[in-house]
Order: C-alpha cells, then structure tokens, then sequence
C-alpha cells in the first residue's frame, strides 16, 4: 500500500469510528459510551506529535545545512529525540484500542443493540487505532530515511527498517498491557517509583508473570502482521 492510500484510510476509518459510536446513541436510544470517544482521541495524539516534532526537527536540520552549523544540527537531534520519547509513551493509546473487542461497553447498554452493529463498529474503532500506530512507525521509518539519504536501500537496509518496526510493536505491545491489566496511564510516568512497586505487585500474583509474557507476544506478532500487510514498498 502506497502512503497515499493508508493516510485515506486511516482519515475515513477514525472518521467512521467516530460515527458509529455517536449513532449506536441514536439509533438505539443508548448514551453515548464516552470513554470509546476518549480512546479516538487519545489514539490520534501519538500521530499529531510525531507529525509535529518531526516537522520542526526537519526544519532546524536544514536549517543547520543552510548555515552549515553542527550546534544547529544538534538541536535537531535533540528535539526529534524528545519527540520520539513523548511519541513512545503515548503510541501505546493507539494500538489500545484492539482491546475494545471484548465488547464490555454492551453491559452499560439501556436498551439491546444487535450483536452484529456492535462487532463491526468496534471493529473499525479498533483498525482505526492500528493504522494510527502503523502510520507513525512509517513516518519514522520515512524520517529515518531522509536523515540518511540512502541512493539505495539496500536489503540490509530493509532489515533495519524492519526490526524498527519490530521493537515499536513490541514496546506498544508492553505499553497496552500496563494499560489494561496493571491500569497504567501515560501521565504515571511522572511517578515511576510508584509505578514499579505497582508493576511488580501486579506480576507477583499467580499465574500474571505467564500471562504477560503470553499477551506481549500475541499482540506482537499481531502488529507485526499488520504492518505486513500494508507496509509501503520502501
């Protein structure tokens, strides 16, 4: 899939999620489950932030070329890193969203919505939320490549970008984990003692170190098979 067609697609799959959820309510005299409303938002941030950074770190580099000035490119260095930190901790609100296949919103229901308008609706939420991850592992992949400048990419090359996306995948992957099973939120960053005693009491319980390991894995793999899938022909 060329770049093109996935930034179309990801724009009409948020777009389509949105709404979905916002006519279930009208449709089935419902409230509007906001916390699936929150997670678009939150799963579109990761994308805004690495556009952002990216793009100024882009700029200060030609900049630096411009005037020939290595403090100036170091700069650019500095801030596209920080960038990708902030975009590492919150990409993992992306990829979250496949968790909303468990269907539990449908026990907050008033009235009976179909099975089947839940399981498509939920579906699109949840591939909106992939391809805003994928997006973002391929705008590093593309910024990576304009860094270097390669007259060819070589398959070594090609491995590289690969194993990028592999350890994005797999850190995503430990991200939605700590979301859902231990409840972490990006912000508890903030409070990383806490936060570790947390982890650790959370894994000492019988059975939860496996289950870790057994989810990361799953999700892993899954990503990996998406961003196969649609992964431009660099």
């Amino acid at each position: 899939m060329d770049i093109s067609s996935l930034v179309i697609s990801m724009i009409v799959f948020n777009v389509s999620a949105y709404l979905l959820i916002k006519l279930r309510s009208k449709l089935y005299h419902n409230k509007v489950f906001k916390p699936m409303i929150t997670n678009i938002k939150l799963s579109v941030i990761p994308m805004f932030v690495i556009l952002a950074g990216s793009g100024i770190s882009i700029m200060i580099l030609y900049t630096s070329i411009y005037f020939n000035n290595p403090m100036i490119r170091l700069v650019s260095i500095v801030f596209f890193v920080l960038t990708l930190l902030v975009w590492i901790l919150l990409l993992p609100n992306s990829g979250y969203l496949v968790t909303e296949l468990n269907l539990t919103h449908r026990s907050m229901d008033e009235h009976e919505v179909p099975i089947l308008y839940d399981i498509v609706s939920v579906f699109v939420l949840s591939f909106s939320g992939i391809l805003n991850m994928l997006m973002g592992i391929f705008i590093i992949q593309l910024i990576y490549l304009i860094y270097f400048d390669p007259a060819v990419i070589t398959f070594y090359m090609k491995q590289l970008l690969i194993l990028m996306a592999l350890a994005i995948c797999f850190l995503v992957s430990v991200g939605i984990y700590l979301g859902r099973e231990v409840r972490f939120n990006s912000w508890d960053v903030l409070h990383p003692f806490k936060f570790i005693v947390k982890i650790f009491k959370h894994l000492r319980k019988p059975g939860e170190f496996k289950n870790s390991l057994l989810f990361i894995l799953l999700h892993t793999i899954f990503f990996m098979l998406m961003y196969y899938t649609i992964a431009p022909k660099w």
